[in-house]
């Protein structure tokens, strides 16, 4: 007599049997990736980013520095939150222009654009003009508008060369950074100045008349002590309405900033840190559309609205490097 276990253990050893013959055939047909056959199997643009992928040091990735969950330096897998880390060279390699852009490539981001030329981010399904959901900082510094409750980060950016790290977190903070953070952080971090010397320049011009250009300078002072200049300007180019006017929303933006870092001690730095901008915002809106009777024979409805902006902020903070 058979037992009913011994049975299922002599019907189920053909099954693996056939399994694992399957799976030599199915291994056997996969092509072996190599050198000489690269160019076969991959484009140019693959090819690179797979010698990139294969080049990496993955023990790096720990030892990645987050300031924005707990308000100082912490490693990456230490961190209790669900962190994103942009660098520049994530910025370089994908072609990002500003802050903006490299936003809107972090998952469970979204970045909507507002009057003009502004530009809101959000997180978790909290979008709109007026995002209020998240805290915004820079450098330590929160950014977040105090008539809107969001940050803007047309305005509120630097230039890529000054940029450390971009950390996103997301889940609530308020525990730790109180107003605003009830969906997440966004700290934009930026460099030591000893880590910027020399000269930058950055240019983007568009096809359609947008210009952008940054300068960086860094120089050292003394032994312990550097400085950095940078300056900014975007001009914007005029777009068209729907029914063929002009929307008069072309414009400019202009910022300037400085930081200066001392050494206080090896474990101390002193850095004070200063901006000001100012922009032209306009735009205009057609609400002919709106009506509910036939305006054919009138002239387009036109609500509009243009003024300048000044903003400027002056920083001064003591970090403990360790």
């Amino acid at each position: 007599m058979i037992c009913k276990s011994n049975f299922n253990r002599m019907i189920a050893l053909p099954r693996n049997i056939v399994r694992f013959l399957w799976f030599v055939f199915a291994l056997g047909q996969v092509p072996v990736w190599s050198e000489d056959n690269a160019s076969e199997l991959l484009n140019p643009f693959e090819q690179a980013e797979l010698i990139h992928l294969l080049n990496l040091d993955f023990r790096s990735l720990s030892q990645v520095q987050v300031r924005g969950v707990l308000g100082y330096d912490q490693q990456y897998w230490r961190n209790p939150a669900s962190v994103h880390v942009i660098e520049p060279e994530d910025v370089t390699q994908f072609g990002y222009a500003n802050t903006v852009e490299a936003l809107r490539g972090v998952p469970g981001m979204h970045v909507s654009r507002g009057l003009a030329y502004d530009n809101f981010a959000s997180m978790r399904n909290f979008s709109g003009f007026s995002t209020q959901k998240f805290l915004g900082k820079i450098g330590g510094r929160e950014v977040s508008q105090l008539m809107l409750g969001s940050a803007n980060y047309s305005v509120d950016d630097y230039p890529i060369a000054v940029i450390d790290r971009i950390e996103v977190i997301r889940g609530p903070g308020a525990s730790i950074w109180g107003t605003n953070a009830v969906n997440g952080v966004i700290n934009l971090v930026t460099k030591h100045s000893g880590d910027t010397q020399g000269d930058s320049v950055r240019l983007l011009v568009e096809k359609s008349g947008t210009f952008m250009g940054d300068y960086v300078h860094g120089g050292q002072i003394s032994e312990d002590s550097f400085y950095r200049v940078w300056v900014r300007n975007q001009e914007y180019a005029e777009g068209t309405l729907d029914s063929g006017l002009p929307a008069r929303d072309d414009g400019y933006l202009r910022k300037f900033g400085f930081r200066y870092d001392k050494e206080l001690g090896s474990d101390l730095n002193l850095f004070i840190s200063a901006g000001a901008a100012t922009r032209r915002l306009e735009h205009v809106l057609d609400l002919s559309s709106r009506l509910r009777y036939n305006v054919e024979e009138l002239p387009p409805i036109l609500s509009g609205t243009g003024f300048p902006l000044q903003s400027a902020v002056l920083q001064a903070t003591i970090d403990n490097l360790k």
